[in-house]
């Protein structure tokens, strides 16, 4: 049960975070979905074996989900205009140029 929650805890922080009625903005979507990638990646690493088909299904999930929004210029521009998160969630220094283009 405790690798449960620990499997199922990112997704329900993300999910307090994008559904937010007074601070929310678009440009809190591909931060917070590349920061719940990353954190299912690691779990991944960190030998959770027995939570690993549900942590498969939901970065499956999270792909299929959200991939045109990842390639979205518009939700990119209103990530990178976000004051609290410019450039710092994207990992590869060419998206960051063709991001700032």
């Amino acid at each position: 049960l405790d690798k449960f929650v620990k499997t199922m805890s990112p997704i329900s922080i993300a999910l307090d975070i994008l559904q937010g009625e007074k601070y929310m903005y678009l440009g809190y979507l591909l931060p917070t979905i590349i920061q719940l990638q990353k954190k299912y990646k690691n779990l991944l690493k960190n030998r959770m074996d027995y939570c690993k088909p549900l942590i498969f299904s939901i970065i499956e999930g999270i792909d299929k989900r959200f991939h045109t929004q990842l390639k979205d210029p518009f939700f990119i521009i209103s990530s990178v205009s976000h004051p609290f998160f410019k450039t710092v969630w994207i990992d590869n220094q060419d998206h960051k140029s063709e991001a700032l283009t």
